[in-house]
């Protein structure tokens, strides 16, 4: 099975609520923070994994235009998968949201921008494929929309990607947004979203263009771990 995003979460944070809590949007990103150095004579070992955490998604939704992304609250980051002669150092701003490039070279198996790793586990990241497509409203779609869906991040055979999304603070509710999209040719299919005990399925090529889900859940921790498969 192969995995591929067209591109990465953004996180936003929202106006507060009655209670006093506020919601974030984000999209996938994580930072890990030492907390202690290890004693001289040990050897220091990888960081522990960012806690389990329920994202409850919403139903995927397809493709339509540039007002799919969502804009209450206040933007935390967002992020655009892609290699970096595609993404070109450019930053797509869709419904005025400024979406910063997140380049991805070819056999890496990790990579960290700001406060989003994305790793893969069992074979390697890819960033060579342009996921235009002709088919479906693609053609209609704004100019930086058309240029965030064209590029992305897959892995090969077998595929097991994770995004640590970082950057939280404990006991704050936020809102991921993500999206799948691909030509009808390319062979891509339906990618899954895991987190703690939820997952989401979004279909790239709907309706010829692909799908998006926004998800929403309180942070346990600094950072939260999502699965792509």
């Amino acid at each position: 099975m192969i995995v591929a995003m067209s591109c990465a979460p953004v996180v936003r944070s929202s106006p507060a609520r009655s209670r006093g809590d506020s919601m974030c949007r984000l999209l996938p990103v994580s930072l890990f923070l030492a907390t202690a150095l290890a004693a001289v004579s040990s050897v220091a070992g990888p960081p522990p994994p960012p806690p389990a955490v329920d994202i409850t998604w919403n139903a995927p939704v397809t493709i339509s235009g540039s007002t799919d992304v969502i804009t209450s609250g206040s933007l935390v980051y967002a992020y655009n998968f892609g290699s970096s002669a595609a993404l070109s150092g450019t930053t797509a701003s869709i419904n005025s949201v400024p979406f910063a490039p997140f380049a991805v070279s070819d056999n890496q198996t990790q990579v960290t921008n700001g406060p989003l790793t994305i790793r893969e586990t069992a074979g390697r990241l890819f960033s060579n494929v342009d996921f235009t497509t002709n088919t479906g409203i693609f053609p209609s779609l704004p100019a930086t929309y058309q240029f965030l869906l064209q590029s992305g991040v897959y892995a090969n055979n077998p595929s097991n990607l994770e995004i640590d999304m970082g950057g939280l603070t404990t006991g704050q509710e936020y809102v991921v947004q993500w999206w799948s999209s691909s030509d009808p040719l390319s062979g891509y299919g339906t990618t899954t979203a895991f987190s703690g005990t939820t997952q989401v399925s979004l279909d790239s090529q709907a309706n010829g263009i692909g799908q998006y889900a926004v998800g929403s859940f309180t942070a346990t921790g600094g950072s939260v771990r999502v699965f792509l498969q």
